[in-house]
């Protein structure tokens, strides 16, 4: 995508260096809706 490793590495470091921190409270619907978790959607049948 970036052509080289230096370009990509340039990418990065710019992005971390000017980037902000956004902080997200609470489970997230998909954590909510986790299978794994034993628990369904609303339109989820049976």
């Amino acid at each position: 995508m970036f052509g080289d490793d230096k370009m990509a590495a340039a990418v990065a470091d710019g992005l971390v260096c000017h980037g902000r921190m956004v902080g997200l409270a609470g489970a997230g619907h998909r954590v909510e809706d986790a299978p794994m978790l034993g628990k369904r959607s609303e339109g989820d049948a049976g």
